[in-house]
């Protein structure tokens, strides 16, 4: 006997409060396993909680207690996931400041951590070129920028000392791990299916290329007996002239017999 599900005793509302405490990924899941949750895990209630849940240090700091409302257009859900990606980026713009997000062991400091910091007034001071400072900003994470230049203690140092208050040191939680590694699985599922959908095609491609190949074969095999038959002009006569003379022949005796 099939017994039902507890949450189908659950109202709309008493199932959105509980997703409410769920991670990205979990919330995700929910959504797929039936209209129900799939509704309840759509609720702007839900995705709110989560974004404050996970960014409440950020909100606060860079946006004043405030999400952004350049991504009013979009649905809960899709703002969450863009403000995830490119909230470093979104304050930038709002601040005109240069904010740099880098790994907090590439800058010398904990492992699974990142810091925020602000490289407005060194930008002029750095020993290459400014626009170097510029460019690494307009990157969602600057870390393998940094790391690929090799820098010293003291300019780790000096990087640490541009610190955003508050932004120093931020753990990575385990839900950017569970999504990146989800990201992971869809782009090597989505490189699965290309490959699959480019040998389709290319088999495709090698069967028409065969059959070009037979009958280009064929037409040459035929075009070299017709030559050899047309070699003297006796065996031209032969093969040409005579076949047509005895259809004229028979066009004119045809002809005859009608009258």
């Amino acid at each position: 006997m099939e017994h039902p599900s507890p949450l189908r005793s659950l109202t709309p509302e008493l199932l959105v409060h509980a997703l409410s405490f769920a991670d990205a990924v979990s919330l995700l899941a929910a959504s797929r396993a039936c209209a129900a949750l799939r509704a309840a895990a759509n609720e702007e209630q839900v995705w709110t909680a989560l974004l404050w849940r996970h960014h409440s240090r950020i909100l606060r700091l860079l946006f004043h207690g405030q999400p952004p409302r350049e991504n009013d257009g979009l649905s809960p859900k899709q703002a969450y996931f863009e403000f995830a990606r490119s909230w470093k980026l979104l304050a930038q713009r709002r601040s005109g400041r240069l904010l740099l997000k880098i790994d907090g062991e590439a800058a010398g400091g904990l492992a699974g951590t990142f810091g925020v910091y602000d490289a407005t007034e060194y930008a002029p001071q750095h020993p290459g070129f400014e626009l170097i400072v510029e460019d690494a900003a307009e990157e969602e994470d600057s870390t393998s920028t940094f790391a690929a230049a090799s820098h010293t203690s003291l300019a780790k140092a000096i990087l640490r000392s541009l610190a955003v208050p508050g932004l120093e040191c931020i753990r990575y939680d385990g839900e950017d791990v569970q999504l990146a590694a989800l990201r992971r699985r869809t782009l090597h599922r989505s490189y699965l299916l290309c490959l699959r959908a480019w040998a389709r095609q290319a088999v495709r491609w090698a069967a028409l290329l065969a059959a070009a190949l037979v009958l280009r074969a064929a037409c040459g095999a035929a075009c070299s007996a017709l030559a050899d038959l047309c070699a003297t002009p006796a065996a031209a006569s032969a093969v040409v002239v005579a076949p047509a003379a005895a259809a004229l022949r028979r066009r004119r005796a045809r002809n005859k017999e009608l009258r």
